[in-house]
């Protein structure tokens, strides 16, 4: 349950590629924090958590937590982290597509 987007909890069977953005911004969070961002323990409360989310989001404020788990990491790499959550982590109409995200350091290819 803590990778399920908000609007599959509300919807139940819509799904597209949005909702898997999503998921894979809660694991991104999740390996740079070392933390599950959304611990629940039901659904009405993953719910209520989201929602919370979706109101006080900020890239500030997800940078500020990526450097309390880990102040060692390079400034540009922490930045384009907290940039990738942001947006994988936006209401669905906001959020970042699939091909989107190639435009990120983390999917970077090099030799």
């Amino acid at each position: 349950m803590y990778y399920r987007a908000p609007e599959l909890l509300r919807a139940g069977d819509a799904y597209d590629e949005l909702i898997d953005i999503w998921s894979v911004g809660c694991v991104i969070y999740e390996m740079a924090a070392l933390k599950v961002l959304f611990k629940s323990h039901n659904q009405k409360c993953h719910i209520r958590a989201t929602d919370r989310w979706l109101e006080v989001r900020s890239q500030t404020t997800i940078n500020e937590r990526l450097k309390k788990r880990r102040p060692l990491q390079e400034e540009l790499w922490q930045e384009q982290c907290a940039k990738l959550v942001f947006d994988c982590l936006a209401d669905q109409s906001d959020r970042i597509s699939a091909a989107d995200t190639l435009g990120y350091i983390w999917f970077e290819y090099s030799d």
